[in-house]
């Protein structure tokens, strides 16, 4: 919970075979433990890009998972979810099906090497 100064990367061209990276900076503000620890929303903004970003948490109790859900101010439209869980030894997987201009593609999320202060 807090407020991050993060900085994001995401391929250029994707689905081409390119390694080309843009890398921008954004803002986030998690809003804290909503439904006992259950929920919460993540808010972030990218003030080079122009638009924000909203993730819903919600965390399953009979499946134990995460499902982490999306929706941009350049479209407001929620996206599908990528759903998965911590492991013991800390690191995040998270999954979903997903379009990328058209074709279906497999999205992976992950969170890694989370300290107090960071996480990657």
């Amino acid at each position: 919970m807090g407020r991050w100064e993060v900085t994001n990367r995401r391929l250029v061209a994707p689905l081409t075979g390119s390694t080309e990276w843009d890398e921008f900076p954004a803002t986030a503000v998690c809003h804290g433990a909503l439904f006992g620890g259950a929920a919460n929303l993540d808010e972030i903004n990218f003030p080079t890009k122009g638009f924000t970003g909203l993730t819903l948490r919600l965390f399953d109790p009979v499946r134990a998972q995460w499902s982490l859900n999306w929706v941009n101010s350049r479209t407001g439209l929620l996206q599908p979810p990528v759903v998965g869980r911590f492991f013991d030894d800390g690191h995040g997987e998270f999954y979903g099906d997903d379009t990328h201009d058209g074709t279906l593609v497999l999205c992976r999320f992950v969170w890694s090497q989370i300290t107090s202060t960071s996480a990657h």
